[in-house]
């Protein structure tokens, strides 16, 4: 008589349905999980930004602005409708405040989908001279409402800083 080195079919048709159920079951939490994950990622890069745009415009003695860009990739004018990413430049001041052909582009983002910024203004103007900054709170937001959202603050010294948003911080 031989023995048998092998799993049934039986077996292995419970140890695959037991392994979907699992699989079931940690779906949801995997979503959150890197859903959150895609917040914090965009809270730092915007974060990185912001530090090094008013690191430069102290060191090259320029204005650096960092706006909240649209679909289209230009500066929102209004604060009522969340942005898909950022833009942040050194404003030679031939347009104050507006991109032209002389300034000089630091970074061009776009957010994760379905992550959105949120600014109480649209831009931060980091002022050189006085090592100042226009104040804002920009807030990051799962459109899915699956994570929770995160702040950056910029004081008026123009230090930014991580802030724990409340959840109408994207409404």
């Amino acid at each position: 008589m031989r023995s048998a080195h092998g799993v049934t079919l039986i077996e292995l048709l419970t140890a695959l349905a037991l392994l979907a159920i699992l699989a079931a079951a940690a779906a949801p939490g995997f979503r959150h999980m890197a859903r959150r994950a895609a917040v914090l990622s965009a809270t730092h890069e915007i974060m990185s930004a912001l530090h090094s745009t008013r690191a430069a415009a102290i060191t090259r003695g320029q204005p650096g602005i960092v706006c909240v860009t649209g679909t289209t990739g230009t500066c929102l004018n209004v604060i009522d409708r969340p942005g898909d990413g950022y833009l942040a430049w050194l404003d030679t001041g031939a347009d104050r405040g507006r991109l032209d052909p002389r300034d000089t582009v630091l970074f061009r983002s776009r957010l994760p989908g379905r992550i959105s910024l949120r600014g109480s203004r649209t831009s931060v103007t980091f002022w050189p001279v006085s090592r100042a900054g226009t104040t804002n709170t920009l807030s990051i937001c799962d459109r899915d409402a699956i994570a929770a959202p995160s702040q950056v603050i910029v004081s008026q010294s123009g230090r930014p800083r991580l802030a724990t948003a409340p959840a109408r911080a994207c409404e």
